[in-house]
C-alpha cells in the first residue's frame, strides 16, 4: 500500500499496521506529505478518496498503530481532487500549517491553518493563489514568523516568490528579500536558526540578484544578506535539501562541487559556509563524469579539462570536445541515453581519466 513504518535500525515496525489507500480509479495512493504528530499520531496526505472502505479525501490522520483516527476530519479540502496537500508543520500550540497545491477555480487556499480535529482556524489569515500558487518549501522561525517560498503562474508566465508572513498570516512588512521577483531564482531549502538569522538554498546567482552569494546564503533577520556567510564559490548547481547538524550544515542538491572542491550531490559546510574541514580534502587528480538528460558532464578538481572524448562500446568515437581549458566540460545532445558509454577525459598537466557511464 505504499507506507510503512520502520524501527530505528531499519527494520519493518509490525505494529503499524496500514490498511488500503485507493484513489477514485480503484488504485492506492500517491502520497505527498506526511507529518508525525507530537502525540504519535500521523498525518497523511496525497491522492486518494478512502482508507479502508472509509471516505476520506486528500488527508487524514491515522493512530499510532495505524488505524484509522475517526475524529480527524479536513472536510474543507473535499470539494476539489486537484487541491493536493505538499506540506503539514505541526506547530507548538498543536495547530498545524497545511500548504496546498489548488485549483484554479473552487478552493482558493494554498497556506491554512486547521486545529487538532482539522477544523479551519478562521483567526489565522490564509495565503490565497493569487499570492502564490504552487508552495516549494516554508519554514517556521522560532519566533512563530513563517517563511514560504513558491510560484505564482499569471497568464502563463510564472513568477517565483520568497516572503514572510506573521504567525497570524498577515504580511511580514518587515522582511525584504534581496532577490528580484523572477522565474530565474527559486529557493528550494530554508533552515531558520536559533539567532533569527535564515539559511536559504536554492538555485540564484550573482548575476540576476542582488547578493554576493550564489545558490546558498545566510539572511539576517530582516531579510537582509549576511556578509558574514561566505560559501566562496558555492555549488555548482541547484541545493534543494538542508539539515543542520549541530553546528555544521549538510546540504544535498543536483551539483559536483562546493567552493571548487568535488562534492558530488551531497556536502557538509560550516556555519560560516565554508566547506567542512573534516570532509576529505580536495584530490587534484580526481575527475567525476556523469550523465544527465543527454547530456555528458565532466567535473575535474584542480586540473583544467583539455579534451572529452566519447566512444561506444564497439569503440568508435561518437563525440569529443577539445581545446576546453576549463574544470568542467558538457557534451550535448548524447541521444544514446540507454547506451554504455566509454569517456576519456584529458587534462592540461597531460594525465588521462577514463570513465564508463551507463
Amino acid at each position: 500500500n505504499g507506507l510503512a513504518r520502520l524501527n530505528t535500525d531499519g527494520s519493518l515496525d509490525t505494529t503499524f499496521n496500514v490498511g488500503s489507500f485507493t484513489n477514485e480509479f480503484g488504485i492506492g495512493a500517491d502520497f505527498s506529505a506526511i507529518e508525525t504528530l507530537n502525540d504519535g499520531k500521523v498525518l497523511v496526505a496525497g491522492f486518494y478518496n478512502s482508507y479502508n472502505g472509509v471516505a476520506v479525501y486528500n488527508m487524514c490522520r491515522l493512530n499510532s498503530d495505524g488505524s484509522l483516527d475517526t475524529s480527524f476530519s479536513l472536510d474543507i479540502l473535499s470539494n476539489d481532487i486537484n487541491n493536493d496537500v505538499t506540506h503539514i508543520v505541526e506547530l507548538q500550540d498543536s495547530t498545524i500549517l497545511i500548504a496546498a497545491q489548488t485549483s484554479t477555480s473552487g478552493f482558493q487556499r494554498t497556506l491554512f491553518k486547521i486545529d487538532s480535529s482539522g477544523a479551519l482556524v478562521t483567526s489565522f489569515t490564509p495565503v490565497n493563489n493569487s499570492q502564490v500558487r504552487d508552495i516549494y518549501t516554508l519554514a517556521v522561525q522560532p519566533d512563530g514568523k513563517i517563511l514560504v517560498s513558491g510560484g505564482l503562474y499569471a497568464s502563463s508566465t510564472l513568477t517565483r516568490k520568497f516572503f514572510r508572513i506573521n504567525s497570524n498570516g498577515t504580511p511580514d512588512s518587515s522582511f525584504q528579500f534581496p532577490i528580484l521577483e523572477s522565474n530565474s531564482v527559486s529557493i528550494e531549502a530554508l533552515h531558520p536558526q536559533e539567532n533569527g538569522k535564515i539559511i536559504v538554498a536554492g538555485a540564484f546567482g550573482t548575476e540576476n540578484t542582488t547578493m554576493q552569494s550564489s545558490n546558498i546564503a545566510r539572511l539576517n533577520a530582516d531579510g537582509s544578506e549576511d556578509l558574514t556567510f561566505n560559501p566562496g564559490q558555492s555549488a555548482n548547481g541547484i541545493i534543494n535539501s538542508i539539515v543542520a547538524q549541530q553546528d555544521k550544515i549538510i546540504i544535498g542538491g543536483n551539483f559536483t562541487t562546493y567552493d571548487g572542491d568535488v562534492r558530488t550531490r551531497l556536502a557538509r559546510i560550516n556555519a560560516t559556509g565554508t566547506l567542512s574541514t573534516t570532509a576529505p580534502l580536495r584530490n587534484e587528480n580526481q575527475v567525476i563524469v556523469f550523465r544527465y538528460k543527454g547530456t555528458v558532464n565532466v567535473n575535474s578538481s584542480v586540473q583544467p579539462v583539455k579534451s572529452v572524448k566519447i566512444f561506444d562500446l564497439a569503440g568508435r568515437l561518437i563525440a569529443q570536445k577539445n581545446n576546453i581549458n576549463e574544470l568542467s566540460a558538457s557534451v550535448e545532445k548524447m541521444l544514446q541515453n540507454n547506451a554504455i558509454l566509454i569517456v576519456k577525459v584529458e587534462l592540461n598537466d597531460g594525465s588521462l581519466t577514463t570513465k564508463k557511464i551507463y
